[in-house]
């Protein structure tokens, strides 16, 4: 997502791209992406779970909004 300077993961913050007006519609693409990460999770069955798919998919789940926030 690097058109979205508060979701960019590769580089370090562009500082000079973050204004004001782009938190409100950055986070709510970082919660979307989090929420439909965690319905994921929610909708595996016992029998196909697995570490990787559960655990640290949990993990992953937050990354954009985890990022965003610093």
């Amino acid at each position: 997502m690097p058109e979205n300077p508060f979701l960019n993961l590769v580089d370090l913050p562009a500082w000079s791209q973050l204004f004001p007006d782009l938190i409100k519609s950055e986070i709510s693409i970082a919660l979307e992406r989090s929420e439909e990460r965690l319905q994921t999770i929610r909708n595996l069955s016992t029998a196909d779970s697995t570490f990787e798919n559960s655990v640290k998919a949990l993990v992953q789940a937050t990354v954009y909004l985890d990022h965003s926030w610093g």
